[in-house]
């Protein structure tokens, strides 16, 4: 058996190679989407809204006028951010010479084998290497031409996509799992930290549902069974301690995590607290930002942290009704975000017994649980994807005996 890959050039497998328009070009309030390199996602799709250039109709027949992409053909990023590709689908867009259009020969190539050839890193590598060094990197399509790409017999081609976009969906679709859990998670924060739990276990009813079931409170409506609090009456805020240029220097090398303002900004060999407690940014970026400690943590002065904790108040509760109350929105008006603990301290909130604050933690906490597990298995499938990518596309593993077995099972 011969050895494969065959390494021949892109011009070889391809029987149009060119990039976007290089013309100047009208934009318009509506017509076809003028995209650029942009456009192409890291994920390997072409992305628009709105907000995006557009072009005249005329334009668009004009441009297309010569050539006009076809589905299936491949569009390649050759500006800027290099070796972003995807696959047009047909879609009613036009682009600008960021974006190079490689239409491949369908004796020579299969179009999902070749999409994921040139996503490989040592394509990507490839074009930067061959690129023009200024500001702003880019590919003449002479030299994008010369760059190899790795060949199979077609079968094997078609069946390596096969396998890869096999892998593609499960990555997509669990994507999109996590995508509906996190607006899930979204939803239920705010009916949970504003309506809570009943004495069944249950998300109470809403004040349309059950009127009945709230009261009047100096920040809206509460359950009657929740307490209006200072939040002075619930925790106590101190600022944290500056950091030595010691401190800074031992940061590499220590265990303890640093909070400051711009939140979990470090290591330090040092800590200021020794038990799990909130931290708020005190100023900076981040400020107004809330955090859990688990352990030994050093809080710096651009940070605020809990040097006391009601015992009526479960903490894992104080963190999530904190973060989701947006304590940015109470910065006082500075040159810069500034957070002050006597603001903090001030603010009225609503509060269910402690019994129902740990019903609320836990029922949160299993849905970010099912979050976390789902993002570990979306690592597994990345993680997976690359090797196998590797594995496919340098020849280190041959799908001919699954292809011949495939071919073997399947009916004459």
């Amino acid at each position: 058996m011969s050895n494969y890959p065959e390494l021949v050039p892109l011009d070889a497998l391809v029987s149009d190679l060119r990039d976007g328009t290089h013309g100047t070009h009208e934009r318009t309030e509506s017509g076809v989407p003028f995209l650029s390199a942009k456009n192409i996602t890291d994920s390997g799709h072409v992305s628009w809204d709105d907000d995006d250039d557009k072009i005249s109709e005329s334009e668009y027949r004009a441009l297309n006028a010569s050539f006009s992409l076809e589905p299936n053909d491949l569009l390649l990023t050759i500006v800027g951010s290099l070796g972003r590709r995807a696959v047009f689908l047909g879609e009613k867009v036009t682009f600008q010479r960021s974006v190079a259009y490689i239409r491949p020969r369908k004796d020579k190539v299969d179009p999902g084998y070749l999409f994921y050839a040139i996503g490989h890193e040592s394509f990507r590598q490839t074009m930067v290497r061959r690129s023009n060094a200024t500001a702003q990197a880019g590919l003449y399509l002479g030299e994008l031409a010369k760059i190899h790409v790795g060949w199979f017999p077609i079968s094997e081609q078609r069946f390596i996509a096969h396998i890869l976009d096999t892998l593609d969906t499960q990555i997509q679709k669990t994507e999109a799992l996590i995508a509906k859990l996190e607006k899930v998670k979204e939803g239920l924060l705010h009916d949970m930290l504003t309506r809570g739990i009943d004495e069944n276990g249950r998300l109470r009813h809403s004040p349309e549902q059950a009127p009945e079931l709230y009261k009047n409170s100096p920040f809206g409506l509460i359950p009657r069974s929740w307490s209006s609090y200072l939040c002075r009456d619930l925790f106590r805020l101190s600022s944290g301690k500056p950091r030595t240029k010691a401190d800074i220097a031992r940061r590499r090398a220590g265990t303890i995590p640093v909070y400051g303002g711009n939140g979990i900004n470090g290591q330090t060999g040092d800590h200021l607290v020794a038990s799990p407690t909130i931290v708020i940014g005190r100023v900076g970026e981040n400020c107004g930002t809330v955090h859990r400690t688990w352990g030994k943590a050093w809080i710096t002065d651009n940070a605020l942290y809990a040097t006391w904790i009601s015992p009526e108040i479960n903490i894992d509760f104080l963190y999530r009704y904190l973060d989701w109350h947006q304590l940015s929105s109470l910065q006082v008006a500075t040159g810069q975000p500034l957070m002050t603990q006597s603001v903090i301290a001030e603010q009225l909130v609503g509060i269910p017994q402690r019994a129902e604050q740990i019903k609320i933690s836990e029922a949160l906490f299993r849905l970010e649980r099912r979050i976390a597990n789902e993002n570990t298995d979306l690592a597994k499938l990345r993680s997976t994807k690359l090797g196998v990518i590797e594995d496919l596309l340098t020849g280190r593993v041959r799908v001919t005996p699954l292809l011949e077995q495939a071919q073997a099972t399947t009916p004459a």
